[in-house]
């Protein structure tokens, strides 16, 4: 998730023009979605994954279900995310920002719970304040 959020633009630059051909030299507006707007989609989608996923995990909480169950396929929808991107395909940017904005907020809301789950609350804070260190630090190039 962390890869197309801070790489979208190179990733839109790299799929090169949405025509084929190189539309600024003709004089045209290229068609498709330009890099801004896959940031606000992939933002967008984001915030309906937390949404969406915490409602779910509640829901199947009432009905004695582990909190936890949609992690495998959030992270399903991640990886079809990624394989869309490294299709290369311009035209599937637009569900790959979709489809990644939505996991990586599915994500986001299931952390805390499967923290919990598996580590128990008791150093809730210190353990969960580490991981997301840690992928704050892992982005950062040596």
């Amino acid at each position: 998730g962390l890869v197309i959020t801070n790489n979208l633009a190179q990733i839109v630059r790299a799929a090169g023009p949405a025509t084929g051909i190189d539309a600024e030299a003709m004089g045209e507006r290229p068609a498709g979605m330009s890099a801004s707007s896959l940031v606000c989609l992939l933002g967008v989608c984001n915030c309906t994954g937390r949404l969406a996923v915490a409602l779910a995990a509640e829901s199947l909480a009432r009905r004695g279900m582990p909190r936890s169950l949609p992690f495998v396929p959030v992270c399903l929808l991640m990886a079809c995310a990624h394989l869309c991107v490294a299709a290369n395909v311009r035209a599937l940017l637009a569900p790959a920002c979709a489809l990644c904005g939505f996991a990586f907020g599915s994500l986001a809301a299931l952390n805390p719970v499967v923290v919990c789950t598996l580590y128990g609350s008791r150093a809730f804070g210190a353990i969960y304040t580490s991981i997301m260190l840690a992928a704050a630090l892992g982005s950062f190039r040596a």
